[in-house]
């Protein structure tokens, strides 16, 4: 083999090669884009979020009143 067929088959290796990491990111990529399996964890955690939210303003919204109650009742109670 000539040195000139030898540099082009080193050429055509490491093209090869790139194209091969180049198409195996594209690959991973793709999986990763259309990949749900952790959507459903996410989800759930953001309703838990929500629902957490929600009982911390009910309760501060509240809790004057039943504090009231409370005095109330302490105060007559003999």
């Amino acid at each position: 083999m000539s040195r000139s067929e030898l540099s082009g088959m080193v050429l055509a290796a490491e093209t090869n090669t790139h194209s091969v990491g180049e198409s195996c990111m594209k690959n991973l990529f793709n999986r990763f884009v259309r990949d749900e399996q952790g959507q459903d964890l996410i989800e759930y955690g953001l309703l838990v979020g929500i629902i957490t939210v929600g009982c911390l303003v009910a309760i501060k919204a509240i809790g004057p009143k039943v504090a009231g109650y409370f005095t109330t009742l302490n105060t007559n109670l003999p």
